[in-house]
């Protein structure tokens, strides 16, 4: 299917964030994750990175306030960027999905929300932030970098994989393995 421009091939990029956490509760994990200065600034700079290449980019995010850090951090450098989040109201999430196919908005943080029954052809980069434990979220997230040039994609996508040292949540870890 990717020889025939039905799917995109993937280029994976890992980027080992230097973080640790022990914890064992998803929740507490992502929370910690979300909240590390350090990590979050290694985040924006793929996001930056993103925007010089024109890359249209989507950024899932650890947990709902990791998402409005991550928009505060973006605009506070005058990056453009969109969230959406459970609380972003239909009309409005349907308006920056156009804005975002339309190539008038490069960027949309989520948390849980595009990771599963969105079209987003155009989409060129991923950046996953969070740990995901379950190898079908993953392949779904994944799908939104897919759409070969025969789909309305392109024939090639980068997805980032911010990775964490875990040690008691190794299963999220080992999703990443490419």
């Amino acid at each position: 299917l990717r020889d025939a421009g039905y799917l995109a091939d993937i280029e994976f990029e890992d980027l080992h964030s230097g973080s640790t956490v022990s914890l064992s509760d998803d929740a507490q994990v992502c929370t910690a994750l979300a909240e590390n200065p350090e990590r979050n600034e290694q985040i924006v700079k793929q996001i930056e990175r993103a925007v010089e290449r024109g890359d249209a980019t989507v950024v899932f995010a650890c947990t709902k306030d990791h998402v409005l850090a991550l928009v505060a951090l973006c605009r506070a450098r005058g990056i453009d960027v969109g969230f959406v989040i459970g609380e972003v109201p239909q009309p409005e999430r349907l308006k920056i999905l156009d804005r975002f196919r339309a190539g008038e908005l490069r960027v949309i943080i989520n948390h849980e929300i595009l990771s599963t029954g969105v079209d987003m052809p155009n989409t060129d980069r991923l950046i996953i932030t969070r740990p995901v434990g379950s190898a079908i979220l993953y392949s779904q997230i994944l799908g939104r970098a897919l759409r070969g040039p025969k789909n309305g994609g392109n024939s090639r996508n980068t997805v980032v994989n911010i990775q964490d040292n875990l040690a008691n949540f190794a299963t999220a870890s080992h999703v990443y393995q490419s």
